[in-house]
């Protein structure tokens, strides 16, 4: 008997057919190209970013009104009573062809006060509107007229295109009277800060005079008392020696405080247009002299080389005490950030009918970007140390020279690089 093993199927025999055994509806649909998918989303991102930028409230509404999203239903109702006015128009005169205008002219209202956004909104409810409720119904949508259906459909357009217009017109027109605003608030601030800064340097003027002449008196009494033959004891003369030692660098300190004072008075001053110039007929020679031996006293251990014209004077017409005060800021300058070291040149040249006051030190010299705005009100370049001294300040000397030269019709400057020190100079006109 033979028997017959049942083995399992033999599925080589009908090999496999792709969805062979799948139904229809397991079928699922093509994805759509990602370039496609690509270029809805970015238009669908680019229509709201422009509705966003271009909806804005009016400044004529109340505070609690001014909300962006008001325009829409602003959009609607202006153009519902515009629709209105057409119908009460063509009721009145049959004659009345120009069915599209004042539904542009809403368009216009709202694209001035809301925005493009609320405008196109307007240019689309006024057209859809209009073709229903004045043209006659069987002609809404079947376009039977082929008159009126261009009618409709370049109303549309002139709506859009005012839509746009109208509403970049509007936004310009609001950034310039944010623009305007700003600057009026920045003016009453500054106008504000010239007011505190006048009033601040002239209250402190006064302490600060008193301060100085007390501690100047005190030290003329120390000094009396200590002087030989004078009957103190030798014991408490040493004790008092040190005090007086230290008056020196109160002296100091007070004079620094006296020039921040004064510079925060002649900035007041100047932007109140009230700097006070007395001029008359002086030698620059002397001028500078004056303010390089006044340098050499206040700070013996520095080398000032004094270059001047021989035997002979240079006249200026001129504020001597102001100009003074530009030549001693250009040498206190140098000094600070020269090293200790390294001498300061001062010099005067005369060429034609102008004189060239000059000072050169070796210190580590500015960078081109700093140049020019080193004049300006409270600038302060950065990264630069003082080498000696108090580096205390607040960006206004040279400004203050500046200012004060312009006032004698010349001119300032500065020529350096980063690392060969700096030429601060200044040019004035010579006296007939």
């Amino acid at each position: 008997m033979n028997m017959v093993e049942k083995g399992p199927p033999n599925h080589r025999s009908q090999p496999s057919t792709p969805h062979a055994c799948h139904g229809l509806d397991e079928i699922e649909p093509p994805e759509p190209p990602a370039l496609q998918r690509r270029l809805v989303g970015n238009t669908w991102r680019r229509l709201r970013r422009w509705v966003r930028a271009n909806m804005f409230a009016p400044s004529w509404l109340p505070a609690r009104l001014r909300h962006p999203a008001l325009g829409y239903l602003a959009a609607v109702m202006v153009e519902v009573i515009a629709v209105a006015l057409t119908l009460l128009l063509r009721m009145v005169m049959p004659a009345f062809s120009l069915l599209e205008a004042l539904v542009i002219l809403g368009v216009v209202v709202v694209a001035l006060n809301w925005g493009g956004g609320p405008s196109l909104l307007a240019a689309l409810v006024g057209m859809a509107l209009l073709s229903y409720a004045v043209f006659p119904p069987q002609l809404s949508w079947s376009f039977a007229s082929v008159e009126e259906a261009v009618g409709v459909g370049l109303g549309l357009v002139v709506g859009l295109l005012i839509s746009l217009v109208a509403g970049h017109v509007a936004r310009r027109s609001q950034a310039r009277q944010e623009a305007e605003t700003q600057a009026r608030a920045l003016r009453e601030t500054q106008t504000q800060m010239d007011t505190f800064l006048a009033i601040a340097s002239h209250e402190l003027k006064t302490p600060l005079t008193y301060i100085k002449l007390s501690l100047q008196s005190l030290r003329r009494r120390l000094e009396k008392l200590v002087r030989p033959g004078s009957g103190m004891p030798e014991e408490l003369s040493q004790k008092v020696t040190p005090v007086l030692q230290e008056f020196a660098h109160t002296d100091q300190q007070v004079a620094l405080v006296e020039r921040l004072v004064n510079d925060l008075l002649d900035v007041s001053r100047i932007r109140a247009g009230v700097l006070d110039l007395h001029y008359e007929f002086t030698d620059l020679g002397m001028i500078i002299r004056q303010a390089v031996d006044e340098q050499r006293q206040a700070a013996p251990t520095r080398t000032l080389l004094l270059q001047l014209p021989e035997a002979q004077p240079v006249p200026v017409y001129a504020d001597t005490g102001r100009l003074g005060q530009v030549v001693t800021n250009y040498l206190t300058n140098a000094l600070k950030y020269s090293p200790v070291e390294q001498p300061v040149h001062v010099g005067l040249d005369v060429a034609g009918h102008q004189a060239r006051i000059w000072v050169r030190d070796r210190g580590p010299g500015l960078p081109p970007e700093d140049q020019a705005r080193i004049w300006e009100c409270f600038h302060q370049v950065q990264g630069i140390k003082a080498q000696s001294g108090n580096g205390v300040g607040l960006g206004l000397g040279l400004h203050i020279c500046r200012i004060i030269i312009e006032h004698h019709q010349g001119q300032v400057g500065v020529e350096s690089a980063p690392g060969q020190g700096s030429t601060f100079w200044f040019t004035l006109p010579l006296a007939p």
